[in-house]
């Protein structure tokens, strides 16, 4: 099943996130991305600058605490995919659906089923800099027809969420992980859990709708 979202100039920026994390978005356990903001972001805080982006996995700081245990599979996983040499493979490509600012634990707690972080985790990334707040992400993921091969330089290392390519990816083609009922019927539960959060789009993030 190919995308029905064609991305005719190439998709230009990539999203570093766990490994892990990046599988268990990869085989449809997970459309939600959770992010407080690293050293070297502005203020040390997430901006959901761009719609469509490729997944960078990285493979530093994720530890088997940092997840659930019945999730840690995906860390196993991903401990036996290291990437060789200096050149990262990439095939995940994701689209924003919704994006939110979550200002309450009460609404992670809802959400808990719905992700693979641990409880550490979340409630690390919720109170860092003093500023209770976390920024949600749903997700629609799309395996690329190809893999592309990155070569990782300095610009990939520290703690920053967003990667400019050095080139385009153009996809040929690309199928969804979920099919469209079971992908509809995780955000339209998500979206409901997630009611009383802000619902947060920057102006320089299209609306997907239109």
């Amino acid at each position: 099943m190919s995308s029905s979202r064609p991305t005719e100039s190439g998709i230009r920026f990539g999203f570093k996130e766990w490994a892990s994390v990046c599988q268990a978005l990869a085989v449809g356990r997970q459309i939600l991305i959770l992010r407080r903001g690293g050293i070297q972001e502005n203020g040390g805080e997430f901006t959901p600058s761009h719609q469509d982006f490729v997944l960078l996995p990285t493979f530093w700081h994720q530890q088997a605490h940092s997840l659930k245990a019945h999730d840690r599979t995906y860390l196993t996983w991903s401990n036996e995919h290291l990437p060789k040499g200096d050149i990262l493979p990439i095939d995940l490509h994701a689209v924003v659906t919704d994006s939110f600012r979550i200002k309450s634990l009460n609404v992670l707690e809802r959400i808990r089923e719905y992700h693979v972080w641990s409880d550490e985790v979340i409630t690390e990334r919720y109170h860092r800099w003093k500023n209770d707040q976390i920024y949600g992400l749903i997700v629609r993921i799309y395996r690329l027809d190809q893999v592309h091969p990155l070569s990782v330089g300095p610009e990939y290392a520290g703690c920053r969420s967003w990667i400019s390519l050095p080139e385009p990816i153009v996809p040929m083609a690309e199928r969804p992980i979920l099919t469209d009922p079971a992908f509809d019927r995780q955000r339209h539960e998500l979206r409901q859990r997630l009611d009383d959060a802000e619902t947060w789009r920057p102006r320089n993030l299209a609306d997907p709708s239109m």
